[in-house]
């Protein structure tokens, strides 16, 4: 019988039993135990030095060098690693990222549909219904309503708090995840396996910054990748 990979079980709050429902469960076990045997080329140090460029020792920059990493990755590299789990961040002089595990290549049309998400939320703050559609999350038939109804629970994560000041709180990620996959479910479809993947880059991102205790300014780190990396 096939499972969930050991190694995978940190990130066991996206895929448990009830997420498993949304996805197609043979594709997405049979990826991610390919996900576990694949790796990718260590990033330059030359660019993890601008990562943290600003930042100290401390573990709010950590914790700034952790979020730049993951915005990073998807505007500029495909495959990436995955796994950002606090054990793989070290300081010396700079922080510096280890893992090269945990590599996933991501379908073209979903990394940049990620990536217009991004920017239309930050920046341009128009209607992301076209890129809900390339992430394979929302069908073209749907009513117009349902169709509103999916890009307001996406809003609704990203609005839940000030992103000038945020704290990463599993719990939340956690009931975005559920409300999302569960309307999906609900409308008859699966959820892409990419969004599987998408959401234990996510899961990784939150669960190194779960402890935080100072707020970070996502929109900051955002803009300071798009500017200079």
């Amino acid at each position: 019988m096939l499972k969930v990979p050991q190694i995978l079980q940190d990130f066991s709050i996206l895929l448990n039993p009830k997420n498993l429902k949304a996805f197609k469960k043979i594709e997405l076990i049979k990826k991610s135990h390919s996900l576990v045997k694949a790796q990718c080329p260590s990033i330059p140090l030359s660019i993890q030095k601008k990562l943290s460029h600003g930042l100290s020792h401390t573990e709010s920059s950590k914790a700034q060098f952790i979020l730049r990493l993951y915005f990073y990755q998807i505007e500029n590299l495909n495959p990436f690693s995955i796994d950002l789990r606090k054990s793989n961040f070290q300081y010396d002089k700079h922080w510096r990222f280890t893992s090269t595990r945990l590599s996933y290549t991501f379908n073209s049309n979903v990394l940049n549909a990620l990536k217009k998400t991004y920017e239309k939320f930050f920046l341009t703050h128009l209607s992301i219904q076209e890129e809900l559609l390339e992430l394979g999350l929302l069908d073209s038939s749907w009513e117009d309503s349902d169709k509103d109804k999916l890009e307001q629970l996406f809003f609704e994560h990203f609005k839940s708090q000030d992103i000038r000041a945020s704290y990463f709180k599993l719990e939340h990620l956690i009931h975005s995840f559920s409300l999302i996959f569960s309307f999906i479910v609900s409308k008859n479809k699966k959820v892409p396996s990419d969004f599987a993947f998408i959401g234990i880059y996510l899961t990784a991102l939150y669960s190194s910054l779960n402890e935080q205790k100072e707020p970070i300014n996502i929109e900051e780190n955002y803009k300071y990748i798009k500017k200079n990396l």
